[in-house]
This record gives C-alpha cells, sequence and structure tokens, in this order.
C-alpha cells in the first residue's frame, strides 16, 4: 500500500509517529509498542 504524505512527525509527548496524508487521513503509529512487540532494545 502506498501513501502519499504531506507530513511526517514524531511527537516526543506521546511516542508516537504521527503522518498526515495529502487526502485527510491521520495514521499514527505508537513507537512503544512496536518496540515491545519486535522485543528490541536501544543498543540493537
Amino acid at each position: 500500500m502506498k501513501y502519499d504524505e504531506r507530513t511526517c512527525k514524531f511527537n516526543m509527548d506521546t511516542g508516537c509517529v504521527e503522518l498526515l496524508l495529502r487526502d485527510g487521513r491521520e495514521i499514527s503509529i505508537d513507537c512503544t509498542g512496536v518496540e515491545g512487540a519486535l522485543d528490541v532494545t536501544m543498543a540493537q
């Protein structure tokens, strides 16, 4: 799936990457949740 993004930024307050698409949709990716699911550490 291809997204036509307008902006993409990291929100320090929520720990999420926020993606705003040109058609007005917003996607928020919870980085803490992704890291937990992948079982990774800062050293990796």
